[in-house]
C-alpha cells in the first residue's frame, strides 16, 4: 500500500501553484516549519501581496500592520527594544497575540529583515504603503535608515529596483533626502498617490522631486512642508495638486488657470504662497466675483470652453485654491 504523498513530496510544479493561494501571513509561518521549505521559499520568492502595509515609528518601537483594504488589520507586529534586546509582539487577527524575544539583538536590525523579507514577496499590484516617524527629530533618522535598509536589502536579493508595485505612496514626518531615496523603490508604471507631510513648522525644497520618473506617472499630489518651483508643464499630468511654493506670479496664476478652463486633466490645485509676498500677482485674475471676511477671502469664476465646465478660484491668506466644476455640480453649489 502506498503512502499518502507529503508537501514535501510533490513536484515542485504543483508546489509552485499551491503557493498561488498563499497570503504572506500563510507564507511567513511555512517558513518556521523546516530547512527545507525555508529554502524552497528563499529561492522562489512566491508572490504574496498585501493590499495595504502601515509602519509606524513610535518611542524605541516599530509596529508593522499588514492589512486587506485599508481597515482589516491582518496581523500586527510590534518590534520593541526591551533590556534583553528585542521583544517581538505579534497579534494575529483570528489567534490573538505571541511574543517572542530576540536576545541581543537591536530591534532596528530585527525589523530591518522582517520587512525586507516582505517586500522581497510584493510582486503584484496593490493598494499603499504607509509609513510614519516620529514627529520630533530624535530618533527619526533611524526610523528612515532603516526602511531605506530593508530596501536595499530586497533590492540586493532580488536584483530588482523597483520594488514595491504599489498605487499610493505616504510619507508622514519625512525630511527631504528621504523622499528621494525612498521614492525610486516604486515602480512608476504603477504609482498614482504621493502624499508627504515634512516637519511641523518647517517648510523645505524638495524641486528634485520632479526628475524623478514616477513624477510623470501620478495623478495625485500632496507635499505638506515641501517647497517646489511652480512650472505649469510638471503638473499637466495630474489630476490634483496640493503643495507650497517659492513664489507665484502673475504669469503663474494665468498659466494654471488658462491650463485647467482648457484641459479636462487637473481638476483641483492648491498652493500655499509665502505670507510675506505681496499679494498684487493676484490683479491679473481679474475682476473678483466675490469677497467675504472683510476682503480676506477672494472669489473668481471662469467659464471654461469645455460646455458646462466652470473654474473657481479661491484666495484666502496665503494660499489659493483653484477647483473645477461640471455642470451639475456647480449648479448645485450656487
Amino acid at each position: 500500500m502506498s503512502l499518502e504523498p507529503t508537501l514535501l513530496s510533490l513536484p515542485e510544479v504543483v508546489k509552485d501553484h499551491l503557493m498561488q493561494y498563499l497570503n504572506y501571513i500563510d507564507i511567513a509561518r511555512l517558513r518556521k516549519t523546516c530547512h527545507v521549505f525555508r529554502q524552497y521559499l528563499t529561492v522562489k520568492k512566491p508572490d504574496a501581496n498585501i493590499p495595504t502595509i502601515e509602519v509606524m515609528q513610535f518611542e524605541e518601537g516599530i509596529e508593522l500592520q499588514l492589512k486587506e483594504g485599508f481597515y482589516v488589520c491582518l496581523v500586527k507586529i510590534q518590534y520593541l527594544k526591551v533590556d534583553e534586546g528585542c521583544s517581538i509582539e505579534t497579534t494575529f487577527q483570528d489567534s490573538g497575540t505571541r511574543a517572542i524575544r530576540a536576545y541581543g539583538e537591536n530591534y532596528l536590525d530585527v525589523f530591518s529583515q522582517d520587512f525586507s523579507m516582505l517586500l522581497q514577496h510584493q510582486k503584484s499590484i496593490s493598494d499603499e504603503v504607509d509609513f510614519t516617524a516620529l514627529e520630533t527629530s530624535e530618533g527619526r533618522a533611524d526610523f528612515w535608515n532603516t526602511i531605506r535598509r530593508a530596501m536595499e536589502d530586497a533590492e540586493a536579493t532580488t536584483g530588482k529596483k523597483h520594488l514595491l508595485k504599489k498605487r499610493n505612496c505616504i510619507l508622514h514626518n519625512v525630511m527631504a533626502p528621504d523622499v528621494i531615496n525612498i521614492l525610486p523603490y516604486f515602480d512608476p508604471n504603477c504609482l498614482q498617490l504621493i502624499n508627504f507631510s515634512g516637519e511641523e513648522g518647517i517648510v523645505t525644497p524638495l524641486d528634485g522631486i520632479v526628475a524623478l520618473p514616477q513624477w510623470n506617472h501620478l495623478k495625485d499630489v500632496t507635499l505638506y512642508g515641501f517647497q517646489i518651483g511652480i512650472d505649469h508643464q510638471n503638473i499637466t499630468h495630474l489630476e490634483t495638486f496640493h503643495a507650497n511654493v517659492r513664489e507665484l506670479t502673475a504669469e503663474d496664476l494665468l498659466q494654471i488657470k488658462n491650463m485647467m478652463l482648457r484641459s479636462g486633466q487637473l481638476k483641483h490645485c492648491a498652493l500655499v504662497f509665502n505670507a510675506n509676498q505681496d499679494e498684487s500677482f493676484l490683479q491679473s485674475l481679474g475682476p473678483i466675483f466675490e469677497e467675504m471676511d472683510e476682503g480676506y477671502e477672494k472669489t473668481w469664476k471662469f467659464d471654461s470652453p469645455i460646455p458646462g465646465k466652470v473654474l473657481e478660484v479661491e484666495c484666502f491668506f496665503f494660499k489659493i485654491f483653484f477647483k473645477c466644476f461640471g455642470p451639475r455640480i456647480y449648479f448645485e453649489m450656487k
